[in-house]
């Protein structure tokens, strides 16, 4: 991204709002691709005709909110017929929640560019500021602990994906 570095404290700035902005949309994307897949799946699963489950992938990738997807995969999967790809998947639904949350505190939280936190000139983190009961909380997230959320987010794309393609009996949307 390019913001303006006419001064010090302008650069601070821009290395922060570069660095939160790393972070932010690798998650946001890996979010976005499990709730495409999750919805893939639960649209496949539950349509008896391919133009059918056309219809319900739009209406539920659009409409329904992450929380809500989770909570419709993990009734599709718990049917009888799928019992062992639950069984091999045994903490999704914590993964999916944990995804969710980060999710949501990339969405709705902004890095720290105050002039105290500036001041310590930090390499190597950000701290996402946001608002919860009017009061402001933080976290702060370094490369090291970003890498293993992203990776971790990684993982949980690829084994979203690999239900999908053992529960699927259309082809993908």
């Amino acid at each position: 991204m390019v913001f303006p570095r006419d001064t010090p404290k302008d650069a601070a700035i821009a290395d922060a709002f570069n660095d939160a902005t790393r972070i932010s949309g690798i998650v946001l994307a890996l979010a976005c691709l499990t709730e495409l897949i999750m919805a893939n799946i639960i649209a496949d699963f539950s349509a008896k005709t391919e133009a059918e489950r056309n219809r319900l992938y739009t209406k539920i990738s659009e409409k329904a909110s992450f929380d809500v997807k989770t909570e419709r995969l993990m009734r599709v999967l718990s049917e009888k017929s799928l019992h062992h790809t639950m069984q091999s998947y045994p903490d999704l639904k914590d993964r999916l929640d944990k995804l969710r949350k980060l999710r949501n505190r990339m969405a709705h939280s902004f890095p720290d560019t105050t002039d105290e936190y500036l001041a310590e000139k930090y390499h190597h983190r950000v701290r996402f500021v946001w608002y919860k009961h009017g009061r402001r909380e933080y976290e702060d997230i370094t490369w090291t602990d970003a890498q293993k959320r992203i990776h971790e987010a990684g993982e949980l794309v690829l084994d979203v994906d690999t239900i999908r393609h053992e529960v699927g009996r259309f082809p993908p949307v």
